[in-house]
């Protein structure tokens, strides 16, 4: 994917991630991700390569992704396998590691994990013909995560 793509996906996924965190808001707090017990051991530091984020996530293996922007940091953190569901939590940080708004906390069943809801973080799904894929990817959402306030 080349800089300027990688650029306006990046941007549409924080708009994206920080509009649904504000529709829907539930009063429950999300702990930061860095450096919490939950994914400080034995994970994978993917920093912003969105190749490790997806190999990594497909396994449901611990791992945490970064990607910073002017104001701060879009964070996905894979927690791993509990129970055949994988646990992963996104959030949207400042730049002093608080949070810049709701987070979502998700429990999904391991098989519906899948390249598409890689792509659903960063809303590839949302281009022309995608629709279909995007539908299911909003289900998954709306079933198995849980938005989180600060």
């Amino acid at each position: 994917m080349n800089k300027r793509i990688m650029i306006w996906v990046i941007v549409l996924a924080v708009l994206a991630t920080g509009g649904y965190f504000f529709l829907n808001k539930k009063p429950v707090s999300f702990p930061e991700s860095e450096g919490t017990p939950e994914v400080a051991n034995n994970f994978t530091s993917c920093g912003s390569d969105t190749e490790c984020l997806s190999r990594e996530f497909i396994k449901c293996s611990p791992a945490e992704f970064v990607v910073p922007f002017d104001v701060g940091n879009f964070t996905i953190a894979v927690l791993g396998l509990e129970n055949g569901k994988c646990r992963y939590k996104t959030a949207i940080y400042d730049s002093n590691g608080g949070l810049l708004g709701p987070s979502l906390d998700c429990n999904t069943p391991f098989e519906m994990i899948s390249e598409d809801t890689v792509g659903h973080f960063f809303g590839v799904d949302k281009e022309m013909g995608k629709e279909t894929i995007k539908a299911v990817q909003d289900k998954i959402e709306k079933d198995y995560c849980v938005t989180l306030n600060p």
